[in-house]
């Protein structure tokens, strides 16, 4: 949502806008690039709520779609 209107912002232009406002600090820490890739993947129409759908989709099964977030987490932390 656009602070100053009040407005609905498509996602992937309020995801650019935070990462421009904290871009100093991504790349003191070495992260710019992750986070840049991360944008640029959820802009791309590839978040998680796109994966749950193809999940969900597949078999019809919740547990599915549970299971796959946590095979996803657990992937996340380990890099």
């Amino acid at each position: 949502m656009d602070v100053m209107t009040g407005r609905l912002v498509p996602m992937p232009l309020q995801a650019a806008r935070i990462l421009d406002h904290v871009r100093p600090v991504l790349e003191e820490y070495g992260e710019a690039d992750q986070a840049t890739a991360f944008v640029n993947q959820l802009a791309a129409g590839r978040g998680g709520a796109d994966r749950q759908r193809e999940v969900f989709a597949h078999r019809g099964n919740l547990q599915d779609v549970v299971d796959d977030l946590a095979d996803t987490e657990d992937s996340a932390l380990s890099h």
